[in-house]
């Protein structure tokens, strides 16, 4: 009897004292703040967000254009197309990382790219509380999204675009229940997401797919409202440096048979890892429900769910836009025909007003982590999956030579060595297409003529991971001479075609650890990394 005035009065000078207000976190901002501390403060921490190369030539790009005040439409990184056309079509997103990179290293990449984390999982999450969904399911439906997603849990562009999908489905959800102008917002931001990341065609399939729906259910004003509003929004993506070329590249690109045949992120799910698992959960419940919209005449809400999660059954990238498509109408069924008692629903009904409210705190702690001392950002790139102790002994040799390596170090020699650095293939399989594709391959397995396309490509250093098939033939080949072998990394050099520096020397014992943990065998995975 004495606890709940207190309760009570504490509630009410927070909601009557605009200090308070702005100051004290809702629960909200709390799961926030804790999204952020229990993703990059556990396991691999910051380095999880590095796993992946192409975050390298993204920020060179980036740098380029700073430097060059334009953004580039030819080849800047290989010597196999060198001066070929070339679609850097995240150029504003590599902007950004270059200005993070150069005003605090990678510290700043990774502490913005787990904020956009955090952001898109807390964005989500008000969603299913605006929904009226109960706190503690809206919860675990984001976890559950949040979880499924992780696969795809790198400092890339594409978090911009599952932030900026989410957001946009919002809108949508919104306006199907009251019509309000500001769903014309999306236009411009369509413009803005163009030059950001590839992504915006999801957007875009959405839209056009309600307007169908809307026309399946007999709603002719409102199917040609969003008809409308496709066509905006198409036209709004003309606005890049390419114009309608760059719509062009992307739709070979996605038709592309060796991308879908040889690249890992466009290919079915595996349904093997526990992530993967919560997704096929989330494909029942997303059929079922779909056919209940279906059976209640809800189509506009329906097929996005169907071509989703058809698309993520497909393309395993596309997981995480068919859970931030379907979860929230899941939440919502469950949410009106789960049973509650009335205790726990008036708990629930809580915790969902009082995770409402924004304040400050947000923000406060992200500049409370920018500053704060004796946090261990990262320097460098994942040294589990990187060969760092070999590109820093063995740089000059690399800087001035024709390598061949995997895609994902070849991103990462272009990190360190740009602008002198030139490789044979990085992770843009949008640009090299299936010819130079087929021959990394055929190099990487130690294919019969491999010393021929060597020779062919004038290659005079081979950086190999231990477990390619390659590294054991050079290992066996008198033109070859094994220069170092640590464990991860092999390094050939061919020493009557190319002369052999002296190493850098190591940093002091104790300072530089070597690890023998593998990465996983190299494939055109990393190949393609940056189409929504």
């Amino acid at each position: 009897m004495t606890t709940a005035p207190a309760v009570l009065t504490t509630q009410q000078l927070i909601e009557r004292s605009s200090t308070a207000r702005l100051l004290l976190p809702s629960l909200a901002d709390l799961f926030f703040c804790c999204s952020i501390l229990w993703s990059f403060f556990s396991g691999l921490g910051w380095e999880m967000l590095l796993l992946d190369g192409d975050t390298g030539w993204h920020i060179r790009t980036g740098e380029w254009i700073l430097d060059h005040r334009q953004v580039p439409k030819q080849d800047l990184f290989s010597f196999t197309r060198p001066g070929a056309p070339w679609f850097a079509w995240e150029w504003l997103s590599d902007v950004i990382y270059a200005l993070l990179y150069r005003a605090l290293g990678l510290k700043g990449i990774v502490l913005f790219s787990a904020v956009l984390l955090a952001t898109w999982t807390t964005v989500f999450l008000r969603w299913l509380l605006w929904r009226r969904i109960g706190f503690f399911l809206a919860l675990g439906a984001t976890f559950a999204v949040s979880y499924a997603s992780s696969i795809h849990f790198h400092a890339r562009p594409h978090l911009l675009t599952l932030l900026l999908f989410t957001l946009a489905i919002w809108m949508v959800d919104s306006d199907r229940r009251r019509e309000q102008p500001r769903i014309w917002l999306l236009i411009p931001l369509v413009a803005l997401w163009t030059n950001l990341h590839g992504g915006f065609l999801a957007l875009v399939a959405y839209l056009a797919l309600t307007a169908l729906g809307f026309l399946l259910e007999g709603e002719w004003r409102r199917a040609q409202r969003y008809a409308l509003l496709t066509l905006g929004c198409l036209a709004a993506s003309l606005a890049n440096p390419y114009g309608w070329q760059l719509h062009r590249h992307i739709a070979g690109y996605l038709s592309s048979d060796w991308i879908r045949n040889h690249v890992q992120e466009f290919q079915a799910p595996t349904f093997r890892t526990p992530a993967h698992l919560v997704f096929e959960l989330a494909l029942f419940g997303g059929v079922a429900v779909a056919g209940w919209l279906i059976r209640s005449r809800r189509l506009s809400e329906a097929l996005p769910i169907c071509y989703w999660a058809h698309a993520a059954l497909t393309v395993v990238r596309h997981v995480p836009l068919f859970m931030v498509t379907a979860v929230p109408s899941m939440a919502g069924w469950l949410s009106r025909h789960a049973p509650q008692s009335p205790l726990w629903r008036g708990l629930d009904e809580d915790c969902r007003r009082a995770a409402q409210r924004l304040s400050l705190a947000p923000l406060l702690f992200v500049g409370g982590l920018l500053a704060a001392p004796g946090i261990s950002w990262p320097t460098d790139f994942a040294r589990v999956k990187f060969p760092q102790q070999t590109v820093r002994r063995y740089g000059e040799l690399l800087a001035s030579s024709r390598v061949f390596t995997s895609d994902q170090w070849a991103d990462y020699l272009i990190f360190h060595h740009f602008p002198r650095q030139r490789v044979f293939v990085d992770g843009r399989s949008d640009f090299f297409g299936p010819a130079l594709g087929d021959a990394y391959l055929a190099l990487q397995a130690g294919r019969w003529d491999y010393a021929g396309l060597l020779r062919q490509w004038r290659i005079d250093v081979v950086l190999a991971p231990a477990e390619w098939p390659l590294a054991t033939l050079l290992k066996r080949d008198p033109e070859w001479r094994l220069v170092s072998d640590d464990g991860q990394a092999l390094l050939f050099v061919r020493p009557q075609a190319s002369p052999l520096p002296p190493p850098a020397p190591l940093p002091p014992r104790g300072s530089q650890k070597t690890f023998a943990l593998m990465p996983q065998p190299p494939s055109a995975e990393g190949m393609s990394r940056d189409l929504g």
